[in-house]
Parts: structure tokens; sequence; C-alpha cells
């Protein structure tokens, strides 16, 4: 995944975050599924629908996958993971989406879902970029001072290992910042960071 990629996935969580006018965490993934006609459902609830289309297998493979049947988006999840999990999960799916990752014609399901690794195609990586900067925002993570990645976990409701991630590239960040300026150079970021301001200024750590 080059810069642009990475850029392209960064600003539309970016733009998720103020067109549904999010002002605090955690993120509300369920409610921007809903608002774009997104069905969310478990495998077991979902029984009938892998069945006909013989997907059963894919459940003892992968976390979660999207289902595109002609133009309408399913989301299905692990529901034998945790919730934490399962919301990183419906993150990550919503931006297979929302990247144009799933075709609207005829039947998709998109190829894996579980914690990244750097060996990624590119557009597991796009869609756990858009993931990340959903649900753990860096600029407002910095702006709430946060010390270690259990605050990341409790605040944003996501699984402690995604919430390392972010807190690993919140220290990068952060040093990076010593030599020279990273946060605040895009309109999209100061505006979430804006909507924030109330929330930032009550829960500040």
């Amino acid at each position: 995944m080059d810069y642009e990629e990475y850029k392209i996935s960064r600003d539309l969580a970016w733009k998720i975050i103020l067109d549904m006018g999010f002002t605090e965490l955690p993120i509300k993934v369920s409610a921007i599924c809903r608002k774009l006609g997104i069905q969310v459902r478990s495998y077991e609830k979902a029984k009938k629908l892998l069945k006909r289309h013989q997907l059963e297998h894919k459940t003892l493979e992968i976390d979660g996958f999207t289902l595109g049947i002609d133009g309408r988006y399913t989301i299905l999840f692990n529901e034998h993971c945790s919730i934490q999990r399962n919301r990183f999960t419906v993150a990550h799916e919503l931006g297979h989406i929302l990247l144009g990752h799933v075709p609207k014609d005829g039947i998709h399901i998109t190829a894996i879902n579980r914690e990244p690794s750097s060996k990624d195609n590119p557009l597991e990586q796009q869609a756990n970029v858009f993931a990340s900067r959903l649900m753990a925002p860096l600029c407002v993570l910095k702006s709430l001072r946060i010390n270690d990645a259990k605050d990341i976990a409790r605040l944003c409701d996501i699984s402690e290992t995604a919430a390392q991630f972010r807190f690993n590239r919140l220290k990068l960040i952060n040093e990076r910042e010593q030599h020279k300026s990273c946060y605040g150079l895009s309109p999209l970021e100061m505006e979430v960071l804006e909507q924030f301001r109330p929330y930032i200024e009550s829960h500040m750590l």
C-alpha cells in the first residue's frame, strides 16, 4: 500500500466520523451500518443465508467477511469472538465496502479478516487503516493525553491487541513530532478534532 492509498483510507475514516456527527468515543460502528443500509449478522443468525450460498466453510476460516448480493451488502461475523474484536471486524468490512473492494453485482466475499500483518495484500491493509483510524482517531487520542494501550482499549472499546497497534502508532507520531509537525496538517483532521472538543475537555486523562 502506497502513501496515496493510505491517505484515501485515512481521509475516508475522518469523513465518516464527520458525516455521522460523532462527538465522543467509542465510535458507534453499528450506527454507520444502519444509516448506509448495510446488514450486520452473526454467523449463527445467518445460517440459512450461508447455507444457501454454500459458504459455511468460511465461518471456520475467518473472523468475518462481507457478502455482496445484487447491490446489497451483509457483514457477517463470528459471534464467539469478543465484542471488541467484532466491532473492529465490522469496521474492517465496512472499509472494504466503502473503499469499493466489494463489487455490487453478483455474489462476492472479502478474503480475510484477522489481526493485521505487514504481509497482507494492499486491499486488506487499506481496510485495516480505515478501521483503525475510524475506531481510534489519533488526533483525539493525543489530545486526551493517552498513557498506554489499555486507555485506548477502554475508551475506544476495541481489543487490547488493536489498541496496542494504535498506541505504537501514537508513540511513533509523537516522536516524529519532535522534528516536524505531524498533527493538524489536514483540514479533515482539524474538523474531527473540533467536533470532539467538548468530549476531549471533559475526558482528558
